[in-house]
């Protein structure tokens, strides 16, 4: 496998989580501060679009493991699957907790 395709099997579901959140924090406050009322359906998409992305890193490096068994490939093959498998559900978990939960709640004194 060569060197992008290892690299994105094993930090691609990392650095997704990493995006998700950042993208979700942007969301509920732009939903919070303007009153958007389509940040609810933007962040289901964006849950979607990087569960996706998380899904896809762990393939390739299953993928990579299995086409070259030898040491640091097998390696980054098999931690970057096993970590695009917990990372995915935690992007799962982030992305359902705003479509539980009031995105905004203001307490006045």
């Amino acid at each position: 496998m060569d060197r992008i395709g290892t690299l994105f099997g094993f930090l691609g579901a990392p650095l997704a989580w990493a995006t998700h959140l950042a993208v979700c924090y942007l969301l509920v406050a732009l939903g919070c501060t303007t009153g958007w009322s389509g940040s609810r359906p933007a962040l289901v998409i964006a849950t979607i679009l990087f569960a996706v992305v998380a899904a896809l890193a762990g393939l390739t490096g299953w993928r990579g493991r299995q086409r070259d068994a030898t040491g640091i490939h097998e390696f980054l093959g098999l931690g970057g699957a096993a970590l695009a498998g917990l990372f995915t559900v935690a992007i799962v978990f982030a992305g359902l907790s705003p479509l539980l939960l009031p995105l905004c709640e203001f307490r006045t004194g």
